[in-house]
């Protein structure tokens, strides 16, 4: 049997993914893709802290508080994804 040699790197890799917790739950709840959504943060669950394309053409901003977008279909607060990402 042949040993393969350990692979090692001096380097490493970043991947930036934009909104990676709104694509998270996206992913887990596919029906939420044609809906304007907005997610709280994990630090302050009275803000949006992002937001689907649809629900910022519908008027909703980032830092608005979950009261105000009444024009948003789905506010949620942010699942252990975003809490892991925002880290």
């Amino acid at each position: 049997m042949t040993r393969t040699p350990h692979l090692t790197s001096d380097g490493a890799a970043c991947c930036w993914i934009p909104l990676f917790p709104l694509r998270c739950e996206t992913a887990r709840q596919p029906e939420l893709a044609t809906l304007p959504v907005a997610l709280v943060g994990p630090d302050d669950t009275r803000r949006v802290w992002q937001l689907s394309p649809l629900a910022r053409r519908a008027g909703v901003k980032p830092g608005m508080t979950v009261s105000s977008p009444t024009r948003c279909t789905t506010t949620r607060s942010s699942p252990a994804c975003s809490r892991r990402s925002a880290r």
